[in-house]
């Protein structure tokens, strides 16, 4: 079942409803174990089965209470008032819980229910399945003979209805099940225990994949194994002192062929000349990272189309435009990510994705006649708005500063010659409100107990909010912590604490800047935990007179005997 948030939805017809309550249920049989984004919250049900929150039972003039046989809710007690649960539960808490409503003399009881603690990452239901190849899913809807592959669930519903992920597949600790196989047409495709695809002929066959009761399926198309059919490149503008031409190879089934070697394959000028593209005589041809590479001996200004064969057969030919820009000057710049894999979208605060470094590619007409990553004599970078992001003039480099847009201009002079817009986000989530927990009315400090148990009595203290939104606190969180005495604060990642300088008064916790910069006061109760008392050792005189203590003793019963 899927765990809703009791919220403050409230109609006439619920009101009309709640009128006369004569029956009430307790529904809840599942939670998630774990630290949870969101609250959970036990669910109650009157009447016939009529869903209803606790703020329509008090609006209609019912009080409610939540009792449980642990001490599972958020206040750290076995009542709650709205049945909000608390973090970290574990499979050992299973517990079972009812609700009572009252209203004047009235009073309606529910059954108690048992409800276990679940693992919310452990799929129950398969509701994606993926064929993979070397760890990777392949982005095609079919399969070749040949092909090494095994299907994966990267997709499933855990016991609350949500929906996992993982990209290269659940490992089978996070299956609820041992997940099964099945091939529907063996002949065409045999699936192992494990997955593993056999595949044998052309065709095609279901795939079934079950975790327990529940199951997925597919149609596994097979076809031929791949070979070169043609390529995708038709047209392509050179610059005279480059030396080499990458082209895309394509099988019959129109997807990228990996090339591994050269064999069969040949070029040739359509003009039968070498005046404009002129080829070397041996290793014309080569395979690099699976492309088919073209190599030049020279290139001169003018155009020609180069020819491609395997064996006999014409795979394509490229129209080859060759310009000469060595003496041009540069007519445009265009700002872009000297890393090929960023892009112009920042995060304030991930140390990752806050930087990005700028190059400047120039062009004459549409050709790139050099790139530059430093500003070249004569020119510099700026930004519109430094509020939002900073640039380096020289180097390039930009730096979020603030949630917003900013463009970054190249500038010859004061005349500007390129230009690119850089988007800042901020996704680190802003607390907006502090609050003790409920039925709390001071953070409590027990003054006798470690660094770390005193970091986790704290984070039980308080609820944070982002909007709405609940979340769970870490110490990352926080800038500092400060109280009257000076005896509690944040160092080298810890909370630290004096135990005799710390006295009730007021504690100040302040988040960090990433998190919103918010202070929050409140009242401060320390306490001591009553320590177990150490047996003295005893020193050269006492164990003088305990031995003597013990002779006497020996010596007692004997003089006892004689009389």
């Amino acid at each position: 079942m899927i765990l809703l948030k009791l919220g403050n939805e409230y109609s006439f017809a619920i009101y009309s409803i709640l009128q006369i309550v004569v029956k009430v249920c307790a529904i809840t049989s599942t939670i998630a174990q774990g630290t949870v984004t969101e609250p959970q919250f036990l669910q109650v049900t009157v009447n016939e089965g009529q869903k209803v929150t606790v703020a329509d039972l008090e609006k209609a003039g019912y009080t409610v209470a939540f009792q449980a046989t642990k001490a599972v809710f958020a206040n750290n007690d076995t009542t709650s008032a709205t049945g909000e649960l608390k973090n970290n539960l574990t499979g050992a808490d299973n517990f079972k819980y009812k609700v009572v409503v009252s209203k004047d003399n009235e009073k309606f009881e529910s059954a108690l229910v048992s409800v276990t603690v679940l693992d919310a990452q452990v799929v129950i239901e398969p509701t994606e399945v993926k064929m993979m190849e070397n760890g990777a899913a392949i982005d095609k809807a079919y399969a070749t003979l040949g092909q090494n592959l095994s299907i994966a669930i990267t997709k499933g519903k855990n016991f609350a209805g949500e929906v996992l992920e993982a990209d290269a597949g659940f490992q089978a600790d996070k299956l609820a099940d041992t997940a099964e196989f099945a091939s529907s047409q063996p002949s065409v495709a045999l699936v192992s225990k494990d997955g593993k695809l056999n595949l044998l002929k052309e065709g095609t066959s279901t795939i079934t994949v079950k975790v327990g009761e529940k199951t997925i399926s597919f149609d596994l198309v097979v076809k031929a194994a791949p070979a070169v059919n043609t390529i995708q490149e038709t047209t392509a503008k050179l610059k005279s002192d480059e030396n080499k031409l990458e082209v895309t190879v394509m099988d019959q089934h129109g997807a990228e062929f990996k090339l591994a070697d050269v064999a069969g394959l040949t070029v040739a000028t359509q003009s039968g000349k070498d005046t404009v593209v002129a080829l070397p005589t041996a290793n014309a041809l080569k395979a690099e990272n699976g492309k088919l590479v073209v190599n030049f001996a020279k290139l001169a200004e003018g155009t020609d189309t180069l020819v491609i064969k395997n064996g006999d057969k014409q795979i394509g030919t490229v129209a080859v435009t060759v310009v000469d820009v060595t003496d041009k000057e540069v007519d445009s710049y265009k700002l872009v990510p000297e890393n090929n894999a960023a892009d112009l979208t920042l995060d304030i605060f991930k140390a990752d994705d806050n930087k990005v470094n700028l190059k400047v590619q120039k062009f004459v007409g549409d050709v790139l006649k050099g790139e530059s990553t430093d500003a070249e004599a004569g020119f510099s970078f700026k930004s519109s708005d430094d509020k939002v992001a900073t640039v380096d003039a020289k180097t390039g480099e930009v730096t979020a500063v603030a949630a917003g847009k900013a463009v970054i201009s190249y500038v010859e002079g004061s005349v500007v010659v390129g230009t690119v817009e850089i988007t800042v986000e901020n996704s680190t989530p802003q607390i907006t409100d502090v609050k003790l927990q409920e039925g709390k009315t001071a953070v409590v400090v027990d003054a006798s107990k470690t660094d770390t148990e005193l970091l986790a009595d704290l984070f039980d203290e308080l609820d944070v909010f982002a909007g709405e939104k609940k979340l769970p606190v870490t110490i990352d969180m926080l800038a500092s912590i400060a109280d009257s005495e000076n005896a509690i604060a944040i160092a080298g990642g810890k909370v630290t604490i004096k135990a005799d300088a710390a006295k009730d008064g007021t504690i100040v916790f302040t988040f960090s800047d990433s998190y919103g910069k918010l202070s929050k006061d409140f009242a401060l109760k320390v306490i001591k935990s009553e320590q177990p008392e150490q047996p003295e050792q005893p020193g050269e005189g006492q164990e003088q007179e305990q031995q003597q203590q013990q002779q006497q003793q020996q010596e007692q019963p004997k003089q006892e005997d004689q009389e």
